[in-house]
């Protein structure tokens, strides 16, 4: 199976955080991007198997990203990294279609347990929500 990650973060020490608990665990970062606008590039391009997507970020948000990518490639995998209290973005997020999220600051496990659970199941983030969030 095809392990290949694309990082969507601006603050380069997060992105290389990310990058090394990915590696380690035997994941392929393909590219990494520092606003939604180069994530959605990178993804139309690379096409990979699954994206990080930080949801606030410049000139275009992950959410934003999130929706470009998903209105061309609707299998698209997304997993949402923020820092923000899920309640302020729940509704979006559902409505966006990622698979996943997770909060910062990155806990190594929860990454990868996310990026697991994505990668082997369908599981939609309002499956999630209906059994409790977090």
């Amino acid at each position: 199976m095809s392990r290949n990650v694309i990082i969507a973060e601006d603050i380069q020490h997060t992105r290389q955080t990310m990058n090394r608990i990915l590696t380690e665990n035997h994941f392929t970062v393909v590219g990494e991007a520092r606003d939604g606008k180069e994530a959605a590039d990178l993804y139309r391009r690379l096409k990979p198997d699954i994206i990080t997507m930080d949801l606030v970020m410049p000139r275009v948000s992950g959410v934003e990203a999130s929706r470009k990518i998903l209105g061309e490639f609707p299998g698209a995998r997304i997993i949402i990294i923020t820092g923000m209290e899920l309640e302020q973005v729940a509704n979006e997020l559902i409505s966006v279609g990622v698979r996943d999220y997770i909060y910062k600051p990155i806990i190594p496990i929860q990454l990868i347990r996310s990026v697991e659970s994505v990668m082997t199941s369908d599981m939609k983030l309002n499956e999630k929500l209906k059994k409790g969030g977090r």
